[in-house]
Order: C-alpha cells, then sequence, then structure tokens
C-alpha cells in the first residue's frame, strides 16, 4: 500500500473514485473529454519532468560518452527511418 496510514479508508477511497467517474461519464462527453486532456497533459509533464531530471542530473562521463556517435549507429537510424515509409 502506498500509505498505509490510509489503510482503514480503502473501500471509502474507491467508492468515491467509481462515485466520481460515473458522475464524469453522466456530465456528458464534452466534459469526459476535457478530463481525459487535462489528465493525458498531466501525465505529459509528469514524465517530461522525469527526462528532464534525468538530463540534468546525469553524470558528466554518461554524458561524454552519449556525445560520441558512430557512423555506424546513423547508418542504423537512416535505415530503420526508410523502412518505415
Amino acid at each position: 500500500m502506498l500509505v498505509p496510514s490510509l489503510s482503514a479508508f480503502v473501500k471509502i477511497v474507491a467508492v468515491s473514485a467509481l462515485v466520481g467517474l460515473v458522475a464524469l461519464q453522466i456530465a456528458g462527453i464534452r466534459v469526459s473529454s476535457r478530463f481525459q486532456e487535462a489528465t493525458t497533459a498531466v501525465k505529459f509533464f509528469r514524465v517530461l519532468a522525469v527526462v528532464v531530471a534525468a538530463l540534468l542530473l546525469a553524470p558528466a562521463a554518461a554524458a561524454k560518452a552519449a556525445a560520441v556517435v558512430s557512423p555506424a549507429s546513423l547508418v542504423g537510424v537512416v535505415v530503420a527511418l526508410q523502412s518505415g515509409s
């Protein structure tokens, strides 16, 4: 369990989440669509934050190793891009 101190409230939280989702569906397609767009934006920014943190907190040695690009790897990228179309 993520928050052990709330273990007594598992059923209450589950029922509340279910009631909230049912209310969202009853509210209509436009409201549900906006809710989905908002939650997708939140997920996007969370992933973006992880990527930015990984890039900023990466050790300098890993950054130097990543900067070295061999011609063989570039050929692989070109072949992969051409095979997709």
